[in-house]
Formats: structure tokens, sequence, C-alpha cells
């Protein structure tokens, strides 16, 4: 299976919130709601570099359902990011189904920004 792209722009002083459509090979909404599926993100400073951020079905940070994936990280995580912003790298997203077997792939480039100084008092 080739991984699709999708490059993610985010800001460390707002929620990360991400969603994505899950269909078969026939244009079918995938069902994820079974137990047993599973999904993970991971964002890294570039292939194969420091991990940046983790996101995964078991720490609620990704929500599974019918034909939808969700990716949410809280304000508080990208805000307690390290590193001098921009903070760019690239990520992978895979879907497991109740088997093990990867059933969907998602990769790309990921950019998280500063975000607006207006209410949080940063320069």
């Amino acid at each position: 299976m080739k991984p699709g792209t999708y490059n993610i722009v985010a800001r460390n002083n707002a929620d990360l919130v991400e969603s994505f459509s899950m269909l078969d090979d026939n244009g079918t909404a995938i069902d994820m709601t079974a137990v047993g599926w599973d999904a993970k993100l991971v964002a890294r400073t570039a292939i194969g570099g420091a991990v940046i951020l983790e996101a995964s079905k078991t720490d609620g940070r990704i929500t599974l359902g019918n034909g939808t994936l969700g990716v949410r990280v809280p304000e508080a995580t990208m805000r307690a990011l390290a590193g001098t912003f921009p903070l760019t790298g690239v990520y992978d997203l895979i879907v497991k189904d109740p088997t093990g077997k990867i059933e969907a792939e998602l990769e790309g480039r990921i950019e998280i920004n500063r975000g607006s100084s207006a209410f949080t008092g940063n320069p």
C-alpha cells in the first residue's frame, strides 16, 4: 500500500485538530468502531530524527469512527513543545485493523508555528 500524503500546519498556542475520511478501495466508509482498531501518529524533526509529537488511540488523542479518524492534541501539549518556532518535521499516521494489518498510512510534513501572541503575552 502506498501511503497518502497530507501536510499539517499547527500552532503551539492552539489545539491541533485534524479529521480524515477513511474509505476502502470501493469508496465505502471503513467502520473502525469495533474493538481492536488502532491508530498512531508520530512526528519527528526529520526522517529518523527526534520525536516532537505523538498521538494515539491509546492516549485518547486519536478517535476512530465509522469512516472518520480524528486527531486532537490539546493546546497545553502543543504549547509545551520544545524547540525554536517554527518547528518543522515529518510525520506518519498508521491505522491498523483488529488483526494488526495496516489499513491506512498517511505521511507528510508538519509545521508548528508560534501562533498568535495577542492573548498569551509571548513575544
